[in-house]
């Protein structure tokens, strides 16, 4: 996963995804940076979010990327130069 902030200007955070679980009212996604600290990332969703994100993963653009993607890999994907 490649991330991106406005505080980091140009640099990007090299990530993987380290786990996903219910934590009270929120569903925590949790984050291992590699590139260019090696730090551990939490990003809350609230009920509210999760709608909007079942609902983005339902789109049929989104689901066939998932598809190729996953019966397709690149092996050098290109990146967008701003996301």
């Amino acid at each position: 996963m490649i991330a991106r902030s406005t505080g980091l200007g140009k640099n990007k955070l090299i990530a993987n995804i380290s786990d996903l679980k219910p934590e009270g009212d929120l569903l925590i996604l949790h984050l291992e940076t590699t590139e260019p600290q090696g730090w551990h990332l939490r990003a809350a969703m609230q009920v509210q979010d999760i709608p909007a994100l079942i609902k983005g993963f339902m789109k049929p653009s989104i689901i066939l990327f998932i598809i190729r993607c996953i019966l397709f890999p690149k092996r050098n994907p290109k990146e967008p130069e701003e996301f």
